[in-house]
């Protein structure tokens, strides 16, 4: 047992080193505690179409930049050289700006003609869409800094960013309602990129050798990825967007979003190990037995995180809704499956989708996403009228399974014709 707790703790440590653990548990905590503002400050039903709006946001951010930052730091981290390095970050951030003033246009134009199918919510649609545009800023800064080994700053932009959020929920909520709590995440990531500008100025500053192009491969690849993490998003947003459409009361939306809260805060952990390993899985995918050995770490690292968070969510299950409201505790059942389906990207997706991507094959991982994605919508046209809640979370869960056994399915099929059939 005590060999198991450290071979967590070193992969821990070596996964994203003490100081971006410590920033992205802080910053999961400071947004369940912006929601937990938001939701005693705010009615349901007065937050349900600002929750509406964001959700359809949700699945555009993938696409801010038309996608090119996904590229900038697995290409970016092949230059040898820092300035070649910086030279492709504004390269990216140049083009990339271009296509998020057209699409924050399209987005406003559309949202003030059309309220897209839900009560206020193309108001609420217009604030969000500046979100895309100073979260690509947010992104592409913080890329930098990974690019330039300041994962120090990355850390602290990372905290910097929630402490806002928290900040303006608050004050924005307090003054004025659902408004104020979609403005403050327009408001959070334009203060902390201006404060590392203001701060960095010199270190952000345009190289002196030419930009390089932006070549095919990166736009398909960028194109790829955000295909992928645009169905992975949905994958969430669609059980919000067909509640609102199906069921007649206006706060299930709100209801099921602080159901969920909880539950889907505890990815940040393979997020954050996969991220940080991903350019040294990029570079050793012939490595057979470093992969292997990979596989078998990570599976033994998140199944007793998977196994720990589901006792812990079914033993505190009450407790937990409690500090949200006593009006979620009837949905204490659907808490619970939602934190079993969560363990299946842990255990699974959160593995083998980003293996696939390291391979180069971004594209199967969004066939994977699209597979689920399909089977959700016509699963929560079935059971979101027949069960409520509960016919959303069963179907959520069973997706989240799905996809992770398909990613794996579509990795051990191309490291077996890769030569690798012991991996």
């Amino acid at each position: 047992m005590i060999q198991l707790f450290s071979k967590i703790l070193k992969g821990f440590s070596a996964a994203s080193g003490p100081l971006i653990l410590l920033a992205l548990i802080t910053s999961r905590l400071l947004s369940i505690v912006a929601s937990w503002v938001a939701y005693r400050l705010i009615h349901p039903e007065g937050l349900a179409p600002a929750i509406y709006a964001f959700q359809i946001i949700a699945f555009l951010i993938p696409f801010m930049g038309l996608g090119l930052y996904h590229g900038t730091l697995k290409y970016g981290a092949e230059l040898a050289q820092p300035e070649a390095r910086m030279a492709l970050y504004h390269a990216v951030l140049r083009r990339g700006r271009k296509w998020n003033i057209l699409l924050v246009a399209l987005l406003c134009g559309s949202g003030y003609i059309w309220d897209w199918g839900f009560p206020q919510g193309g108001r609420y649609l217009m604030i969000f869409s500046w979100m895309l545009f100073f979260s690509f800023e947010y992104e592409m800064q913080r890329g930098a800094f990974r690019l330039s080994g300041r994962n120090d700053y990355y850390a602290r932009s990372e905290m910097l960013h929630w402490g806002l959020v928290l900040v303006f929920v608050t004050i924005g909520a307090w003054l004025f309602g659902a408004e104020g709590y979609a403005l403050a995440f327009v408001i959070a990531p334009a203060l902390t990129t201006g404060y590392w500008y203001l701060r960095k100025t010199s270190y952000f500053r345009k190289p002196a050798s030419p930009p390089p192009p932006i070549q095919g491969f990166f736009i398909r690849y960028g194109i790829h990825t955000a295909f992928a993490n645009v169905i992975a998003k949905l994958l969430f947003a669609v059980d919000i967007i067909l509640i609102g459409r199906l069921l007649t009361e206006e706060s299930a939306v709100s209801l099921y979003k602080y159901l969920t809260l909880i539950p889907f805060s505890v990815l940040f952990m393979s997020n954050a190990y996969m991220t940080a390993h991903f350019v040294e899985l990029s570079a050793k995918m012939r490595d057979v037995e470093f992969i292997r050995n990979f596989v078998r770490e990570y599976h033994l690292l998140f199944g007793v995180i998977s196994i720990a968070f589901v006792a812990f969510c079914y033993l505190f299950g009450p407790m937990l809704l409690a500090l949200f409201g006593d009006e979620l505790l009837p949905y204490l059942e659907v808490f619970v499956v939602l934190s079993v389906g969560v363990t299946g990207i842990l255990f699974l997706r959160g593995l083998y989708g980003n293996l696939l991507a390291a391979f180069g094959r971004a594209d199967l991982a969004f066939y994977a996403g699209l597979l689920g994605l399909l089977v959700n919508i016509v699963s929560n046209f079935w059971l979101i009228p027949k069960y409520g809640l509960m016919g959303a979370a069963l179907t959520s869960a069973g997706v989240m399974w799905l996809t992770g056994l398909v990613s794996a399915g579509f990795f051990y099929s191309i490291a077996r014709r890769m030569g690798g059939r012991t991996v």
